[in-house]
């Protein structure tokens, strides 16, 4: 019978055996932004090579005399994970309807798939979602004379959501990262419930999360590099689920809904229609003025009070 740390998921998948080691298929980038990190919090009185940093840090592992990728390894410095890890991606979509209507959701909006190294992953979609349309913006009058843009959602609550899906993800489990995009919220689910001693249905309103890692070598490697602000792509986990329910609260918003079994579902609800409502006689809203990032095929993305409508070929 599986321990109750198996049946979590919580077990030595980083460390497994993935591949035999290929200097070509590292990303090249990933891995010199690492070692120079690694190398200086280590205090290092030489440079190493390569290998032997990776070794250090446990994404190498050697047999009989070779190098081998370990899961984790494969995963945080390949260029491409999905050549054995199919499902290491985060799919982005969107469908005109309220969350409680995803059953009958009819089809895409917008649908993109963000891949590559994990890190790389999270600097994908950290300018895509600021700069991208698939959010609304409201705009509306000030006491002063003024405009104030109110988000849909606060930045940083979407990126601490599907942040954490990609660093606590069971990478084991054969299905991708989804975030999607609904009339009234935002829903990131991954494969893997959360460890932690939680219900299966909670809110940051009144349940704290604190630092249990399934993938504690990934985290741990993340914290050793930047986006492209210089902002480290990680923090601890108790301060990030923090931080989203403080930005959630600063917007008027509830905190982050949570529902986690065999996955972990983690939805943002935007209460846009009922925030527009007070200013619709001289509010609008509008997207950001910029296509998504590599989609060049958005020609229209004109939201209403009551609508969105967005054209993609």
């Amino acid at each position: 019978m599986p321990t109750r740390k198996e049946r979590k998921g919580i077990i030595e998948f980083e460390k497994f055996h993935c591949c035999s080691y290929d200097p070509d298929e590292l990303d090249i980038k990933v891995v010199e932004e690492f070692k120079k990190a690694y190398l200086e919090a280590a205090d290092a009185a030489y440079d190493y090579t390569t290998e032997n940093v990776l070794h250090r840090a446990g994404a190498l592992i050697k047999e009989n005399g070779k190098y081998a990728f370990t899961n984790a390894g494969f995963l945080f410095f390949s260029s491409n994970p999905r050549r054995l890890f199919a499902s290491a991606y985060v799919r982005v979509l969107r469908f005109e309807v309220d969350v409680e209507e995803a059953r009958d959701r009819g089809a895409t909006t917008f649908d993109k798939e963000f891949d590559g190294a994990l890190p790389n992953i999270i600097r994908k979609l950290r300018p895509f979602f600021r700069d991208s349309a698939l959010f609304r913006t409201m705009i509306r009058r000030s006491s002063n004379g003024g405009f104030i843009e109110d988000p849909e959602y606060p930045l940083l609550a979407v990126d601490e959501a599907v942040l954490n899906a990609v660093i606590h993800r069971d990478y084991g489990a054969n299905a991708a990262i989804h975030c999607i995009a609904y009339r009234n919220g935002l829903v990131v689910e991954n494969p893997g419930g959360i460890p932690q001693e939680v219900p299966q249905h909670f809110s940051l309103a009144d349940t704290v999360l604190g630092s249990v890692l399934r993938n504690q070598k990934i985290v741990e490697w993340m914290r050793f590099m930047k986006d492209e602000r210089g902002e480290p792509l990680v923090r601890a986990l108790s301060e990030g689920t923090r931080k989203m329910r403080q930005e959630m609260e600063n917007l008027g918003l509830p905190a982050p809904d949570y529902e986690t079994t065999q996955n972990t579902t983690v939805t943002l609800y935007n209460h846009f229609e009922e925030r527009l409502a007070p200013h619709a006689s001289y509010a609008t809203t509008t997207p950001k003025s910029e296509t998504p990032p590599e989609q060049g095929s958005v020609k229209k993305a004109l939201r209403s009070i009551g609508e969105r409508l967005a054209k993609i070929e």
